[in-house]
């Protein structure tokens, strides 16, 4: 039974590392492994709904004007045209998550694995600088991201270092990348969470522990989203690279060990 003081931890890891782009999901593994944690993967995925609302608290402003616009069919507005990308994002990213849904359950707790995910992760995040970035967001690089939303269901892939990193490959204007980074993990994560809602029922987590960890993945995602949106916009994305570079070899150290 996961006590309330390992909930915490847990949630406090969950928010720290859920915007930056180094996998919540890979670190709260590596923390589990390390503190000998036997926590079931759906608690993994309340705490990414606790950060969810952390996008909400952030972004309200413009995902009620996605909303309207998109609901009413103004589709040739900004936020219009964005609910639109949104939309055409997620079918790529929901079947490609399908696919490797099972994937990721059956590696979840298998540190090879894991930390061949952060090598992948940080080589790509090392090469993702671009000089400019000049594009609108358009229906190919919404699919492209959309794609690299998928892939981060596997544990060690970050889902906004592997969105926001494809969108500094594409050359996409940085608040655009922001906006639909962040707007399209909502409709994700709410349905990766229904999608194991039975599982986190039946995980054997006691309700004040739940909470106590998702009240802490809030505030300190909240502290992290707003720390990674400065990074992003001063270019400093890739360094997060080498600093999952050093992460994976520890995880293959552990691993052997």
């Amino acid at each position: 039974m996961l006590t309330i003081l390992e909930a915490i931890l847990l949630g406090i890891i969950q928010g720290i590392t859920e915007w930056l782009p180094v996998s919540s999901s890979g670190h709260l593994l590596l923390i589990q492994h390390v503190l000998g944690l036997e926590v079931p993967y759906a608690y993994d995925l309340l705490l990414h709904v606790g950060t969810m609302l952390v996008i909400i608290l952030v972004f309200w402003k413009d995902l009620y004007t996605i909303m309207i616009d998109f609901l009413t069919g103004k589709l040739n507005s900004y936020h219009g045209r964005m609910g639109m990308l949104i939309l055409i994002g997620l079918i790529p990213g929901v079947l490609i998550g399908l696919m490797l849904y099972f994937v990721a359950r059956s590696y979840f707790g298998n540190l090879i694995f894991l930390a061949i995910c952060f090598l992948l992760m940080g080589v790509f995040l090392i090469f993702s600088r671009k000089k400019a970035y000049k594009l609108h967001l358009t229906m190919r690089e919404s699919v492209v991201m959309g794609v690299a939303q998928g892939i981060a269901y596997l544990p060690g892939i970050s889902r906004s270092g592997s969105m926001l990193g494809t969108s500094q490959y594409l050359g996409v204007k940085k608040q655009e990348a922001l906006l639909f980074t962040f707007a399209i993990a909502i409709p994700a994560i709410t349905g990766a969470m229904l999608f194991d809602l039975n599982a986190l029922q039946q995980s054997g987590i006691g309700i004040p522990a739940m909470l106590a960890g998702f009240a802490a993945a809030v505030i300190t995602g909240y502290l992290s989203l707003r720390l990674l949106i400065k990074i992003f916009i001063g270019e400093a994305l890739h360094y997060f690279g080498y600093y999952l570079l050093a992460v994976a070899v520890l995880t293959f150290a552990l691993a052997i060990a």
